[in-house]
């Protein structure tokens, strides 16, 4: 989906950061992407992709997860936590 966003012929300088966490039972996850020239262009909701996402997460983690895009005029950022079951 984050790729599809870009304009090849437009895309001056791309950042890509990646962050993962894992705390006690939590697991984070960010990816940030700066340097697109138009990523507001089409919204998340519209995409297969990412609408398929939401539902594994949801079927395997319901109520236990957080999954958020966040779009503005030069980047896209992606965050998801996910809290997991202890291990024995």
């Amino acid at each position: 989906y984050v790729f599809e966003q870009f304009d090849n012929k437009k895309l001056q300088q791309l950042s890509l950061t990646i962050n993962m966490l894992m705390k006690e039972n939590t697991f984070w996850f960010m990816l940030g992407i700066s340097g697109c020239t138009h990523p507001a262009d089409h919204s998340p909701k519209e995409n297969i992709q990412l609408l398929q996402v939401q539902k594994r997460l949801q079927a395997l983690y319901p109520g236990k997860h957080d999954f958020k895009i966040l779009k503005d005029k030069s980047a896209i950022t992606i965050s998801l936590s996910i809290l997991l079951d202890e291990m024995n």
